[in-house]
This record gives C-alpha cells, sequence and structure tokens, in this order.
C-alpha cells in the first residue's frame, strides 16, 4: 500500500503550504516590499504597456516626485528613458499583474499597477512558477530514482539553498522563474529525443527564448538539448546525424527563440535607435579574469560556504559517467561553462545577494546528479559509515535552512561578509553589535574595472630601490603597494572616472618626473 503513495508528490505539496505560511508571515507585500530593486526594472514593460501606455516613459516627467520611485530607465539624448533589463520577466509577470489590476477594481485599491493587490499577485507568482518546476522536475527525475530520492533532493533545493529565500523573503526575483523554465526545458528535451514531434520542437524554442530574455547568460542552457544522450565520439557523431535529420526542428527551435525575442529588439529599434543594445553601460564581463575560487569560497556570498547542501551535487557529477550516461556530457559541461561566466561578471558576489543568486536556475540541472550522489550513498552496505555520511547530510540540510534564517535576521550580510564576520556570528540568528565593525564593504567602482585585489611586483621593487632613475614600472609597483600612496589615487580615479590603473600611470609619471628633476637639479 505505502508504496502506491506517490511520496515525492505529497512532498511538493507539502511545501507549497509551508511556502505560502512562510510568505504570509513574512507580509512583503503589506510592506511595499515584492516590487523593489531589480523587480521594478523587469516589472515595469508591464504597467507602462497596460497602464501608461508609454514604452518610452515620457510621462515620468509629469509627476517625476511620484513615477521615480517605479521607473528607473536610463535616459537617453533623444528624451526616450530605456530599460537596464530585458522583458522577459514581463511576460511571467503579464498573468499576475492582471490579477491583482482585477483585485485592485474591485476591492478599491490605487490602479497604479504598485499597490497592494499587484504586490501580492506578484509575490504569488514566484511560489506558483516554483512549485510549476517541481512538479516537471520530478518528472525527469522519475526516470532514474525512486519516491523518497527524489522527495529528498525536493526538500534539500526547496529548504536547504537559497532558492527558499528568493521564493519567499525576496520574491519576484528572476531565479525561481528560471529554475521552473529550466526543469520544463529539460523535461522537454528528453520527450523530443524520445519522440521527435514538431510541437515538443515549437516549445523548446520558445523555452529557449524565455529563458534567455530573461537572463541572456543563461543561452547556455540549450548545452543540455545539444549534447543530451551525448557520452562518447560514437555518439556524438550519431547527435550530428539526428540533427541533420531533423534540420526542420533546429530551425524551428531557432525560429521559436526569435519570436520571443523579436519584441524586445523592436522595443530597443523604438527606445534608442539600434536593433541591438547593450543596456548594461558600464558593467562588463571580465573573462579573462573570472573569480570562480571566490565564487565559490569567499566569505563574501562564496557559494559552497553559504549553499553547502549543494557539494552532494558536485560530488554526484562524476558518478554521470558510469550511472546516467544521458547526462554524462551535458551537464558537466553546463556546470563548468556557467561557473565560468557567472563568476566572469564584474561583480562577482552579485550585489546585494544571499551566497550567489545567479547559480539558482542551475538547481534544476543539478538535482540530477544531488538524486544521484544520494541513490549511491544508499547502496552503502557498512552500517557505521552510511550513518555517518546521513548525519553529515542532515547536518547540511540544516545548515542551509540555518543560513536562510540568518539571512533573513541580518546575521549574515548581503555583500560585506569577512572571515572575521563569519565566525563570529556563526551561531547568532540576530547580530550582535559586535558583527558591525567585521563588515567590509566591496569597492563597486574598482570591480566595475575587473579590480579584485591590487598586486605589486616585489622584485621591481627590490632591484631598483637604489637606482637613481628608477623606470616607470617602479614608481607603479611603489604606489599599489603603500595605501598612504595607492587610497588617494584611488580616489582621484573615482572623480575622473578614469580605470584605476590609468590613474596609476598618472601618478607614477608625476612621481618620476619629480624624482628626475630632483636627481638632476642637485647633480
Amino acid at each position: 500500500m505505502l508504496k502506491k503513495v506517490k511520496i515525492s508528490k505529497i512532498t511538493i505539496w507539502l511545501s507549497l503550504i509551508v511556502l505560502l505560511i512562510v510568505t504570509h508571515n513574512m507580509d512583503r507585500w503589506g510592506k511595499g516590499r515584492v516590487l523593489e530593486h531589480d523587480v521594478l526594472l523587469y516589472y515595469y514593460y508591464v504597467p507602462a504597456t497596460f497602464i501608461y501606455g508609454d514604452l518610452s516613459l515620457k510621462f515620468v516627467d509629469d509627476d517625476p516626485a511620484y513615477f521615480y520611485k517605479y521607473f528607473w530607465g536610463k535616459k537617453l539624448d533623444n528624451g526616450n528613458r530605456v530599460n537596464k533589463m530585458s522583458m522577459g520577466m514581463s511576460f511571467l509577470y503579464t498573468p499576475f499583474f492582471f490579477i491583482g489590476h482585477g483585485a485592485a477594481h474591485l476591492l478599491d485599491y490605487k490602479t497604479d499597477g504598485y499597490s497592494r493587490p499587484y504586490q501580492h499577485a506578484l509575490g504569488l507568482s514566484s511560489i506558483f512558477y516554483l512549485i510549476l518546476g517541481l512538479f516537471y522536475l520530478r518528472r525527469v527525475l522519475k526516470r532514474y530514482f525512486s519516491e523518497w530520492i527524489i522527495s529528498f533532493t525536493i526538500i534539500a533545493i526547496v529548504f536547504a539553498t537559497n532558492l527558499f529565500h528568493y521564493a519567499t523573503d525576496q520574491p519576484a526575483m528572476t531565479h525561481v522563474y528560471s529554475f521552473a523554465l529550466f526543469s520544463i526545458f529539460m523535461y522537454k528535451t528528453i520527450q523530443w529525443h524520445e519522440k521527435q514531434k514538431i510541437g515538443t520542437a515549437i516549445v523548446i524554442g520558445l523555452l529557449t527564448g524565455l529563458i534567455s530574455l530573461i537572463r541572456p547568460t543563461n543561452i547556455i542552457i540549450i548545452l543540455l538539448f545539444v549534447f543530451w544522450n551525448v557520452y562518447n565520439l560514437t555518439s556524438l557523431k550519431e547527435k550530428t546525424r539526428l540533427f541533420f535529420k531533423k534540420y526542420p526542428h533546429i530551425i524551428i527551435i531557432m525560429l521559436g527563440s526569435f519570436l520571443v525575442w523579436l519584441p524586445q529588439i523592436i522595443y530597443w529599434k523604438m527606445i534608442t535607435g539600434s536593433w541591438l543594445y547593450y543596456s548594461y553601460g558600464d558593467e562588463p564581463f571580465y573573462f579573462n579574469n573570472s573569480q570562480i575560487i571566490n565564487g565559490l569560497f569567499s566569505y563574501r556570498n562564496g557559494w559552497l560556504l553559504y549553499t553547502p547542501i549543494m557539494i552532494i551535487a558536485i560530488l554526484g557529477i562524476p558518478l554521470l559517467f558510469r550511472k546516467i550516461r544521458e547526462f554524462s556530457w551535458a551537464i558537466p559541461l553546463f556546470f563548468v561553462i556557467n561557473l565560468y561566466i557567472v563568476f566572469s561578471w564584474w561583480c562577482w558576489w552579485y550585489g546585494g545577494s544571499f551566497s550567489i543568486r545567479a547559480l539558482i536556475e542551475s538547481y534544476a540541472v543539478l538535482a540530477i546528479p544531488f538524486a544521484l550522489c544520494l541513490k549511491q550513498i544508499t547502496k552503502i552496505n557498512i552500517v557505521l559509515p552510511k550513518i555517518l555520511i546521513f548525519l553529515l547530510i542532515g547536518t547540511l540540510y540544516a545548515q542551509g535552512i540555518l543560513f536562510s534564517i540568518r539571512y533573513h535576521y541580518g546575521s549574515v550580510h548581503y555583500d560585506s561578509m569577512t572571515k572575521e564576520a563569519y565566525w563570529y556570528s556563526f551561531f547568532d540568528i540576530k547580530p550582535r553589535s559586535g558583527f558591525w565593525p567585521l563588515l567590509e564593504k566591496p569597492d563597486y567602482f574598482l570591480s566595475k574595472q575587473g579590480v579584485y585585489e591590487i598586486t605589486w611586483n616585489k622584485d621591481i621593487l627590490e632591484q631598483e630601490k637604489d637606482k637613481p632613475i628608477k623606470s616607470l614600472e617602479y614608481y607603479e609597483e611603489k604606489i599599489k603597494s603603500e595605501p598612504g600612496l595607492l587610497n588617494p589615487v584611488i580616489e582621484k580615479a573615482k572623480k575622473k572616472n578614469i580605470y584605476i590603473y590609468e590613474m596609476i600611470n598618472l601618478d607614477a609619471q608625476w612621481y618620476r618626473n619629480q624624482d628626475s628633476i630632483k636627481y638632476y637639479q642637485n647633480k
């Protein structure tokens, strides 16, 4: 009788109940805290279209004191305002916007797109998409794992990672929605490979477009489709032949993706005059300086430090090669390339973030090696090691849950954690007074230039210290090695809005010229 009970389904429904209770107690909508920060940018396409009828945001100038709170578009020379964020999230928000809009009319709230009914609807949309994603993820996991393994995997992902925080405490951010889309994409990828149907290809195309329109770097999800069931060179050749044979499907997928992007392209042309537009301005990627080690282990939001349960998923990746060969190339390739891209972003700690929020969507993919690792542990026959391993895993579950609670109450800071602050507050739910002096704010100005640590060459300083006329490099290294010289240079670079190394070079030239003048005068 017990075997017939779908434990994993019950787990999802119980998760829904817990999420609703926690979200209700958070009352973000009552405080007007659903539509804030980045969410305002993701969302503003919706009210700008359906309430104010003007995507150029010229109406903002009619009442700037009111509208500037909600519409943060960058003003261009042509008078239009352009949104920094692409419009993918607005497609997912729209059904819930109309629910909120209808409720605002019925309950006599302000119908401006931002009053409590809208906040409430968007807050709940996060949970809706999460549960939808979990049901699709369950369909994928059912192909390989037992009900109990699936249940423990779902519990880990929902409650022991930073996904829980972004479903309840900061709902309407992109990550939970992308997690759902990743889950559906995986399911549809498997479905297409089992039976190539035009309808499935259309869905994959639309999903690829929507996933990449929400976060363009997430386009790499297509690696799962390309490398699914590729596990050696022979299978790679077979996959290539399949794509050539089914080339109309591949074209449909590409057209579907383009169709989703078309409104964005038209928007850019309408607002900026260009078909393609890089809206992030001075916020680049530094692919030659990817901060993978910091991103994984830094006290400043390091992923495995604040989401330790995902260590199990990483340990499960090598097992794919022997146990689930369909994913033996696809998941490792996706995981490594995703880490590289995510941590190449200038702000590798992702600003105000709990752990590394940009990795949340990938938990849908990592659920497979996570569940596989759990499955292999259950096969251990020696009792004592098995008990110890499960105790360790239970500790990781508990630690992940506690980190979410601590982040909510402030004993884990959103961008300024240090080694000292981490260990000082390790057993604290709420921060003590001694916590705050231990924090260290990151330098966002330098980070935008790809400078996370300024190092110097001691050899140059040592080799040239006794030379009467020193090289320009000597003065550059001297500035970098002495905080008393470096800090004023950083401040000058900020005021001039130039790169730090440009300013170091300028000051080095000045010091060298001054010393040269003194040398020749004395001579």
